[in-house]
Parts: C-alpha cells; structure tokens; sequence
C-alpha cells in the first residue's frame, strides 16, 4: 500500500483515484492510514459486507480479512483491470502502468489475473453490481 502511495501523482493523471478497504473500525483504519502516511482513501468495511459480496475474504486470517486485490474501474464503474494477490507476490506498479498506457490507447484491453496463478477470470470478475454498490 504505501508504494501506492508514492504514485498517487501518475494516477490523478489518469483521471483516477485509489481507494483500499480495510476491516478495521473506521478509528483504527484512520489511526492505520495516518501511521503509514497514506493520502488516499481507505474505506472501513468492518462487517465484511464488501469483500465477502466481492469474494475476497481470507477467513483464516485474524478473523477475515480481504485477500489483496488490485482493481481499476472504467469510468462505467466496469472492471478493466484485476489482479488477485498474494501476500508474497503482488501486481507491480509497472504492471499497472503498463496496463493504463495500453488502455488508455485501446478502451476494450482489459487484464484479468491472478499474480499468484495466472488464473481465469470468473464471471464475478465482470460484474457490474459491486462496483456500482460500493464505490
């Protein structure tokens, strides 16, 4: 997260924003984001009601916490670009750029992948009901 944060200039220049959710209490996700010099936004979600409708909860970890997962939302708030992460390996910054500067010149590139895996997306991977609910 706070390698994000050293880009936020290059995604305002996309015309983007970043925004990570966190199953803290909004108190501690504020005490979290103020410790780790974070300047975007970090959502609270400490029912889990988000991560559990956009199939991300890690169960087995202190109590259920969401799986790292990278998206970048079209303005339509469609899915273009999806990495699911792991702990020890995470879609790179330059794997995000490279991303943008092709779509940014093809609209219909999209990138759906699992940095663990290279899995297939699934048909949640497309759907337009999460974004829309939550951001």
């Amino acid at each position: 997260m706070a390698e994000l944060n050293t880009h936020l200039g290059e995604i305002d220049s996309w015309n983007a924003r970043l925004i990570a959710v966190s199953v803290d209490p909004p108190e501690e996700a504020l005490r979290f984001k103020r410790d780790l010099g974070l300047a975007f936004e970090l959502l609270s979600d400490p029912e889990r009601e988000a991560i559990i409708d956009m199939d991300i909860l890690n169960p087995r970890e202190r109590g259920g916490i969401a799986r790292p997962n990278f998206y970048i939302l079209a303005p339509q708030r469609e899915i273009v670009f999806h990495s699911q992460d792991g702990i020890a390996r995470r879609a790179t910054f330059e794997a995000v750029r490279a991303f943008m500067e092709r779509y940014r010149k093809d609209p219909s590139h999209r990138v759906f992948n699992d940095a663990r895996a290279l899995a297939t997306p699934t048909l949640k991977d497309t759907l337009l009901s999460i974004p829309r609910k939550y951001f």
